[in-house]
């Protein structure tokens, strides 16, 4: 016969044996300003459209942009899930998970013009500036 294991209250696991969520932020308030930050910078991808095609450094500049935008975004989300994930009991965690899913919102909206725009520049033109232009070599797979 085997006995039912109860999983113990998250409050009662030792810290070192859960997830280090201060090394993404220190507290809630830490990501709540970094959530504000990111609100505010969606709007700087909109800056870019009807340029991409202008000049390899505008595209090099709005590729720049939108993966470092996107590289907050995800460490938000990661964050905010977790603590979804880690404890169903937690109250706030609901609310996080939201705002990090309305700012992918934010981040489709403001950076949609991109794709079709990158169509229209063509593969080999932007494949030459990848060659011709170091600073788009990071985003040479996304360009090909």
């Amino acid at each position: 016969m085997t006995t039912a294991t109860q999983v113990p209250p998250r409050a009662e696991i030792p810290k070192e044996q859960t997830w280090n969520a201060e090394s993404m932020f220190a507290d809630k308030e830490a990501w709540q300003a970094e959530y504000e930050a990111l609100n505010k910078a969606m709007p700087q991808l909109a800056t870019f459209q009807g340029t991409l095609g202008d000049s390899p450094e505008n595209l090099a500049n709005y590729m720049a942009t939108a993966s470092l935008l996107r590289r907050r975004l995800r460490s938000l989300y990661f964050y905010a899930a977790m603590r979804n994930s880690v404890d169903s009991q937690d109250s706030e965690a609901k609310p996080l998970m939201g705002q990090a899913m309305s700012l992918f919102g934010q981040y489709g909206k403001y950076s949609a013009f991109a794709q079709p725009e990158l169509l229209g520049i063509g593969q080999e033109k932007l494949l030459g500036w990848v060659e011709e232009h170091t600073a788009l070599n990071p985003f040479h797979h996304y360009l090909e």
